[in-house]
């Protein structure tokens, strides 16, 4: 979907405001949304080598990544688990990996080193890049209109202009916050949406 096709919703909430200024508030609602409510997921597979702390994780086009939802190599039945504060990675400890680390944008690492090759099957919480006005149909389906509401909020939070309305502003941003939470809820429940959507990963 893209979100240009939210324009009509957004008006219903606002008048008077150019669309181009519609069209960036969408985007940044976008981000927002996604961001807080983790709901745009996807799995991505990568192959890690032998020694290898870090591997490149193969985002969709125009996406980011939020956070890294689970990782789990292909060959064991347990998830990995993530890296709790201290540990050293800095160790040259080589062994099947057992946790795993996101403090790099765009990678995954991997502890202790791995001693053999290995696939994980990595969930991956994204949302649009800056300036990106895509976001899959399904998930525009479902979450458009709280998108719209997200933009409309800041859009009439402005204060120098004719559309200003705080009471509307501080409305929207209500049910725009309040439709995060409950969409996070779900997707924690495991009520997630990715479309079955699959990455291939590489070796590094």
């Amino acid at each position: 979907m893209n979100l240009d096709q939210l324009i009509p919703v957004l008006k219903t909430y606002v008048s008077g405001c150019p669309q181009p200024i519609m069209r960036e508030e969408l985007r940044r609602s976008a981000r927002r949304f996604f961001e807080r409510s983790t709901v745009w997921r996807v799995d991505v597979y990568v192959g890690i080598g032998a020694g290898m702390d870090y591997a490149n994780l193969k985002l969709p086009e125009a996406t980011m990544q939020v956070s890294i939802v689970r990782a789990q190599l292909t060959d064991d039945k347990d998830p990995l688990n993530p890296a709790p504060a201290g540990l050293n990675w800095a160790s040259t400890e080589r062994g099947k990996p057992k946790f795993y680390s996101a403090d790099r944008p765009g990678k995954i690492g991997f502890f202790p080193l791995p001693n053999d090759t290995h696939s994980c099957k990595v969930r991956v919480a994204v949302k649009p890049e800056l300036g990106s006005p895509v976001i899959p149909d399904e998930l525009g389906d479902m979450y458009g209109e709280l998108i719209a509401e997200g933009a409309a909020a800041s859009i009439l939070s402005m204060p120098d202009a004719d559309w200003y309305n705080p009471k509307q502003s501080d409305f929207h941003r209500a049910n725009a916050d309040r439709g995060i939470v409950e969409a996070r809820t779900k997707v924690d429940m495991g009520y997630s949406n990715n479309g079955g959507r699959v990455y291939g990963g590489q070796f590094i």
